[in-house]
């Protein structure tokens, strides 16, 4: 029997080939110039890539929208994750490197092992963290603005 996968991972994967394959310029689309921009768009990874790293920060938005907001996640080799629950649902989609995550805490936490072409769901407000990171973590991030199914 065939399985459909999920809306969520089929829209990651092909999001992802077009970040992967662009040559365009990094705009940042966000809900308030949403009506104004094109129905669809491509993203230059290296560009972003670049910019997140002279911002000497962790993340960086490239999309913002009603419907979604999307990031470049990255973790260099060795590095901690602090990052807490967050209030929407997400899917990660390992673009390169490895590690492991956890998700929960305490006894019920849960590790899994990471790497390049891992896709990671984690709902809304679940303990979850990337450690034990050996290369390092290029992570495009996907958070739904849908409210999550309870």
């Amino acid at each position: 029997m065939q399985r459909k996968l999920p809306w969520c991972i089929v829209l990651c994967s092909a999001f992802l080939i077009l970040v992967e394959n662009s040559k365009g310029v990094d705009v940042v689309l966000n809900r308030e110039t949403f009506e104004k921009t094109p129905r669809w768009n491509t993203f230059a990874m290296d560009e972003i890539e670049t910019k997140l790293k002279k911002s000497k920060q962790s993340y960086r938005t490239f999309l913002n929208i009603k419907t979604m907001n999307t990031g470049l996640y990255y973790l260099p080799k060795g590095a901690v994750d602090h990052q807490t629950p967050h209030q929407l649902d997400e899917i990660y989609y390992v673009i390169s490197g490895q590690g492991k995550m956890k998700f929960g805490k305490g006894e019920d936490a849960e590790d899994r092992p990471v790497k390049k072409g891992s896709v990671i769901f984690v709902k809304a407000g679940e303990e979850h963290r990337f450690h034990s990171i050996t290369e390092d973590l290029r992570l495009l991030v996907v958070f739904s603005t849908a409210k999550s199914e309870k």
